[in-house]
C-alpha cells in the first residue's frame, strides 16, 4: 500500500527555521491530525508535502515518488488540498469551478459531467452548481472545496483548519462529511487543526508540532497527556460517552472584597 513518507525535512527563512528535521511515515488510509500552536509551522508542513513549497530540504514520497518532481498533473492525480477558505479572484460559478478540478484527467465530456455531479452529490452540492463562490455561505464554500477535493479521485486529501471559521451547525456538517469520506472512500486524510474534540469517534492518529520540530506522535485517547506540552496552557478533561474532550482551563482569578 502507497505512504506518505517525510524525512529529515526543514525550512529556513530568513536564518529562523520554520520546520527543522520532520521525520514521517503515514500509512495509506490512515486518518491524521496535526496539532500544535499558531506559527509552529503546520501549513508550512502541509505546502512541503503539496510540493507548494520547493526549497524545502530533506525528501517527501507518496508511493515512493518523490513529489517535488512529479508534474502538477501528477500529484493532482496523487493528492487534493482543501485550504482554510476558498480564495478566487474570478466571478465561477460552482460547476465550472468543480470542472477545473478535473484538469488532470484525460476524459470525455460525459465522463468529466458524470465525476463532477457525483462529487456534488456527496457533499450535497447538487442544487448550487449555477450559484457563484462568492454567493455562497462559509459552510457552502467549504463543501464546494472538499467537492472539488474528491472530483481530483486522488488517494491523499490534505486539509488546513477545514472548519475554523464555520458555526457550530456547519463544523459538524464538514466533519461529518469527512467521517464518510474516510470510510466510503478510504481516502488518506491529513488534516490541520485546533479543535480536535469533534474527531474523537474517528480515532485517528495524531501529530504535534512545537517550535517547527515534531514533538508528539500519539492518539486521541493518549492525547490528553500532552497537550499541555504542546500548547504551553492546562486542560480540562471531561467524559463523553467512551472518550475524553479537553478544553483548556481558564482562569479568571478571585476579586476579595475590601
Amino acid at each position: 500500500m502507497k505512504q506518505l513518507s517525510v524525512t529529515g525535512v526543514g525550512v529556513t527563512r530568513l536564518d529562523q527555521k520554520i520546520l527543522h528535521d520532520i521525520n514521517l511515515e503515514i500509512e495509506a488510509h490512515q486518518f491524521v491530525l496535526i496539532l500544535g500552536p499558531n506559527g509552529c509551522g503546520k501549513t508550512t508542513l502541509l505546502k512541503c508535502i503539496l510540493a507548494m513549497i520547493d526549497d524545502y530540504r530533506g525528501h517527501i514520497a507518496w508511493g515512493g515518488r518523490n513529489t517535488a518532481q512529479m508534474s502538477s498533473r501528477e500529484r493532482a492525480r496523487c493528492m487534493a488540498y482543501v485550504p482554510q477558505k476558498l480564495e478566487t479572484a474570478f466571478a465561477l460559478d460552482v460547476w465550472t469551478f468543480m470542472e477545473l478540478a478535473r484538469f488532470a484527467h484525460d476524459e470525455s465530456l460525459e465522463q468529466r459531467h458524470q465525476k463532477v455531479t457525483e462529487a456534488l452529490q456527496q457533499t450535497d452540492m447538487q442544487h448550487k452548481t449555477e450559484a457563484l463562490l462568492s454567493e455562497l455561505s462559509g459552510g457552502e464554500q467549504q463543501r464546494v472545496l472538499i467537492a472539488a477535493a474528491i472530483a481530483q479521485e486522488p488517494e491523499l486529501l490534505i486539509l488546513d483548519e477545514p472548519t475554523s471559521a464555520l458555526d457550530p451547525q456547519h463544523r459538524v456538517e464538514i466533519v461529518q462529511l469527512l467521517a464518510r469520506l474516510h470510510r466510503r472512500r478510504r481516502f488518506t486524510i491529513v488534516l490541520v487543526t485546533h479543535d480536535w474534540n469533534p474527531y474523537v469517534h474517528l480515532n485517528p492518529r495524531v501529530i504535534g508540532l512545537k517550535q517547527g520540530g515534531l514533538l508528539v506522535d500519539t492518539n486521541l485517547e493518549a492525547l490528553p497527556n500532552h497537550l499541555q506540552a504542546i500548547y504551553d496552557c492546562a486542560f480540562h478533561q471531561l467524559a463523553l460517552g467512551d472518550g475524553v474532550i479537553c478544553v483548556p482551563v481558564i482562569e479568571t482569578g478571585t476579586n476579595s472584597a475590601s
